[in-house]
């Protein structure tokens, strides 16, 4: 799945796609266009994700860094009528948690059609009073266009938590890493064609200041 559609747990919440596989979801919320989540707060363990200034739109939020295998909910909010999800939540918002410790390891190989090929390796050994997850996911794909995107994507996180929901801590690093050929919209004379076959693209997302999201 697209690491985007997990949105698509929230009530009314279209996720879609217009270009490269690296360039992150468009979305539609009951009537509004959010384009890549301009008026929709997004919040991934705590941290938010939506970015403040970007020259593609106010509040671009990418969520290609997220790794599904990881998620154990998501909490969210309809309409403008909740100040404190932030300046971006004027359609509603989202905030997607991360397991604090996996029941088993993860190792998963999978591969398919048009160049995809996807690994995901995660581990949550006990750590001191308290119990560790590391999770390193890579993945390739060069989708149906004329022009593969040769997509290739690197992602990594460290989570480290004590106590429970009632009482704990917990403690997120996070670092990702995609290029790609952007496709773009316009195609030549072909749906699955391209503008500009020299024109690539780089989103890197990395936080060397871990978060620290309280628990309960």
């Amino acid at each position: 799945m697209r690491q985007g559609e997990v949105l698509e747990t929230v009530p009314g919440v279209i996720v879609t796609q217009h270009s490269a596989r690296g360039k992150p979801i468009s979305n539609f919320c009951a009537d509004s266009n959010l384009d890549h989540g301009t008026d929709f707060a997004s919040f991934v363990a705590g941290m938010p994700v939506n970015m403040p200034t970007h020259a593609h739109g106010q509040g671009y939020s990418d969520l290609n860094f997220l790794i599904p295998e990881l998620v154990t909910g998501v909490q969210f909010s309809k309409g403008p009528y909740y100040a404190d999800q932030g300046d971006f939540a004027t359609a509603g918002s989202s905030n997607i948690n991360y397991a604090n410790a996996l029941e088993k390891s993860i190792a998963h190989v999978e591969a398919g059609g048009e160049g995809y090929a996807r690994a995901i390796f995660a581990a949550s050994p006990q750590f001191g009073a308290g119990h560790l997850i590391a999770a390193l996911e890579a993945a390739h794909n060069d989708g149906p266009w004329t022009h593969p995107d040769d997509y290739q994507k690197i992602n990594g996180l460290l989570r480290y938590s004590q106590g429970n929901a009632v009482s704990g801590f917990s403690l997120t690093a996070m670092g990702y890493h995609g290029q790609w050929n952007a496709t773009d919209q316009v195609a030549s004379g072909d749906q699955l064609g391209f503008d500009q076959p020299l024109r690539s693209s780089r989103s890197v997302r990395r936080w060397p200041h871990v978060p620290v999201q309280r628990i309960g």
